[in-house]
């Protein structure tokens, strides 16, 4: 099937991994929790006053699932009437440890709705604090035993204990006290209650064997990169085995979320760039992740801001990246005729959807309504202009998105087709360049309220149209690359969001300020586009260094390179692949 192809490639063993580099792997801390390819139950180690963390300090089983806003269950191991404190977690052999000085409380999935946790102490206890109501029932025919339940909104979770004794409380706890083989409980995520009748009858070990099986095959499928950043290679992996969901509600096929902490959901840029670090090695992973937001698409070719498994939210859009990646990935490896076909007409209903329903005073030029639609949230190019707004960036990559359909057209035998987009996209670069660069060739933002330019924007965005390098005039080329040479964009970490020398920078200020993987991976392609491959190594070697040190974050200070943000981002981790593979290439071609 191709569901689980899919759950066998994006499957990483970290016990393999860790082994290699002669380490287990410390996930499951704070920042990082920790699942299983297809599940939607994580385990996170919450610390007070981190990461978001509005709930009581300590360990939670979790559901990414949009309806559940919190953690559900805290999981407190005691001694006698002591709590005792879990002072860290680690991941070993796809099986998780959460250490005490009383023993260890220890996690693994026979399949990705149900989750084992196990203590082999034969004095050490465990509450497992509901946040709802939890009742009672009996299951003779299944389980031949008592199972809790717990029914929060549209999801229902089942407890089972195997190994122990119940003690529930009446309310929202349930204890379990140890046997002498200690203490083995079951979490069933039974969701909207379609449970297929799945019993429980599988060891600890065989969950962990089964988790391991598939491991290295993830590991393997990534990008080589540079020797030196091997470590956050693996840590990737990591990171994209344990934030794959579903399918399951709204999601058709298994989808790469953006974080298993609070920005549980897809959006429609983060896909794509995420399609690209799996494209090198394999295509099918890479088409389901660039597919996954075309599911979404309205009749007339508008695709939703974001997703979860049970929501969508059309409160905006994002950039159409989808044919500048698309055509990275066919440069990776050519799809079938298939997939080019249904390839040319997702892009090519996007496409149109910009041109016809967001160019408002029908000069040939699209524009954005807000800033969310730039992907840009907060960027000062757009919020301190008054919106609709004319911008070069959304220019480029619709030109090369037409380029993109030009190619495939030409390749399916299309050749009228392919002229006419070749003819809008050369259309589309004479009015990018006449009206969004100034005489000087400077970049700039045109206002549809008064028509006027704003040319003073310190925002990394405006300079991204080097992403369409000598289609370009060779002044508008030269200004931009001066721009981020002398402007204050290039710190110790890479480039800014918004020029450190800018009045409206922000160390934390989002997309004013902070260094971000997606941004960086534009921009360094549009300096190798405009022949600057030395600045494009340099600024690829900052980032992979910044994240060596501080991880997969959201977003990094462009000064300190401290995370910021959301601490388990996997778009960032994409950007980190494809930038020090190419790293790699480049080294490789001296």
């Amino acid at each position: 099937m191709k569901t689980s192809k899919l759950f066998a490639v994006l499957a990483m063993s970290v016990c393999a991994a860790a082994a290699a580099y002669g380490a287990p792997v410390k996930v499951g801390n704070p920042g990082f929790p920790y699942s299983v390819p297809g599940s939607f139950l994580t385990v996170n180690r919450c610390e007070k006053g981190k990461y978001k963390c509005n709930t009581y300090p300590g360990l939670w089983i979790r559901n990414v699932s949009t309806c559940w806003k919190d953690n559900f269950c805290r999981l407190v191991p005691s001694v006698g009437d002591k709590d005792v404190e879990v002072t860290e977690c680690v991941m070993r052999d796809g099986w998780l440890e959460a250490k005490t000085d009383k023993g260890a409380i220890e996690f693994a999935y026979l399949r990705p709705d149900v989750m084992l946790v196990r203590s082999k102490s034969s004095e050490m206890h465990i509450r497992f604090e509901y946040q709802r109501p939890r009742q009672k029932y009996d299951f003779p025919s299944t389980f031949g035993r008592t199972v809790d339940y717990m029914h929060f909104s549209a999801d229902r979770i089942l407890m089972d204990t195997r190994t122990g004794v119940r003690d529930p409380d009446g309310g929202n706890t349930v204890r379990v006290h140890p046997s002498k083989e200690g203490i083995e409980v079951a979490i069933l995520d039974i969701h909207t209650g379609d449970w297929d009748g799945y019993e429980v009858t599988g060891s600890f070990e065989e969950a962990v064997a089964k988790q391991k099986a598939s491991f290295d095959r993830m590991y393997a499928s990534l990008p080589s990169v540079p020797k030196e950043f091997e470590w956050a290679r693996h840590e990737a992996a990591i990171l994209f085995w344990t934030t794959i969901a579903g399918p399951r509600g709204m999601f058709k096929r298994p989808m790469m979320l953006m974080s298993n902490n609070w920005m549980n959901k897809t959006w429609s840029w983060d896909h794509a760039i995420n399609s690209l670090s799996l494209g090198y090695h394999d295509q099918d992973a890479a088409w389901d992740q660039f597919r996954c937001m075309f599911d979404f698409m309205t009749p007339e070719g508008m695709m939703p801001d974001m997703v979860s498994d049970e929501q969508i939210f059309w409160i905006a859009v994002k950039p159409p990246v989808h044919g500048w990646v698309f055509s990275k990935l066919r440069a990776m490896k050519e799809f079938p005729r298939d997939k080019l076909e249904i390839a040319y007409d997702l892009i090519g209903k996007w496409t149109n959807w910009w041109l016809t329903r967001r160019d408002f005073d029908h000069n040939g030029l699209a524009e954005y309504l807000e800033g969310c639609d730039s992907g840009w949230d907060n960027s000062t190019a757009i919020s301190m202009n008054r919106p609709p707004l004319e911008t070069p960036d959304l220019q480029a990559f619709l030109i090369l998105q037409m380029e993109c359909l030009a190619d495939i057209a030409k390749t399916l035998g299309k050749g009228d087709e392919s002229a006419q987009w070749t003819e809008r996209s050369r259309k589309m670069l004479d009015a990018t360049v006449k009206t969004l660069f100034d005489e000087d060739g400077a970049p700039r933002v045109r206002r549809l309220r008064d028509g006027g330019f704003d040319r003073d924007s310190l925002s990394l965005v405006t300079r991204l149209p080097m992403i369409l390098g000598k289609r370009l005039p060779e002044k508008c080329r030269a200004k931009m690359v001066d721009d981020i040479k002398t402007k204050g964009f290039i710190t110790d970490w890479g480039l800014a969001s918004e020029s450190v020398n800018s009045k409206r920078y922000h160390p934390d200020g989002y997309w004013r300020g902070p260094i971000w993987g997606p941004s960086t991976l534009i921009a360094v392609e549009g300096l190798r586009a405009c022949g600057e491959d030395a600045l494009a190594n340099e600024i690829s070697l900052k980032f992979c260094k910044l994240v060596t040190k501080s991880g997969f974050s959201e977003n990094y200070d462009a000064k300190t390179g401290e995370a910021r943000r959301d601490p388990a981002y996997t778009w960032t981790a994409s950007a980190f692949l494809v930038l020090a593979h190419e790293l790699e290439s480049a080294r490789s071609d001296r």
